[in-house]
């Protein structure tokens, strides 16, 4: 379900647990709908919530996905990649738990191109389409960003960096983010770029 209105700490989206017989982990919502697009331009669109992919199928975005209530995961990954999806578009909403999203994400970075939108002004995609429309936000799409510049520019931003105190907490938390990267071949680039 997704609240109507959002109380305070409230999760804006409420889903059942894993069982034996449906595991949401290894399924992606509107992924036998969006498949055929997906194979045909190479690009799948990853939404945080279900009336976001809805809502962006009805305005033709139509290679639009989102996780099942769970974080984005490898068999998510793999199941795009059954598509021949060669870039993946992160659709993160613009408040904490999209950013959040966005640094777990970083762990499959060196499996596929991962781009990243954050919409303005913290809306999600249904909320910015229905303000926007289709043409604004094929805008935003066109300046995906690299999803680890976003993770460096949010998580960085938290940090008061001219203080030492302050530049080894930051050094700390970008750390735990990118030690899943620890037998990537991109974890060298990473940790110069944070030295700097």
């Amino acid at each position: 379900g997704r609240v109507l209105v959002t109380a305070k700490n409230a999760p804006k989206y409420l889903n059942t647990r894993d069982t034996a017989v449906f595991n949401k982990g290894k399924h992606l919502f509107a992924y036998d709908r969006a498949k055929e697009t997906m194979a045909a331009t190479g690009t799948a669109i990853v939404c945080e919530g279900y009336t976001d992919v809805i809502a962006m199928h009805e305005a033709g975005f139509t290679n639009a996905v989102a996780a099942l209530g769970t974080a984005f995961r490898l068999d998510h990954v793999k199941l795009l990649e059954r598509q021949r999806v060669k870039k993946i578009i992160c659709m993160f909403d613009g408040d904490s738990a999209g950013q959040r999203a966005a640094s777990r994400s970083v762990q499959f970075i060196d499996k596929t191109s991962f781009l990243c939108v954050v919409l303005p002004d913290n809306q999600d995609p249904m909320e910015f389409l229905a303000a926007h429309g289709a043409e604004a936000l094929q805008a935003h799409l066109d300046q995906a960003r690299p999803l680890m510049d976003f993770v460096f520019e949010s998580k960085l931003g938290e940090f008061d960096l001219s203080t030492p105190g302050s530049r080894v907490a930051a050094l700390h938390a970008m750390a735990e983010i990118l030690a899943p990267l620890k037998k990537s071949v991109l974890l060298d680039e990473y940790a110069l770029r944070l030295a700097d």
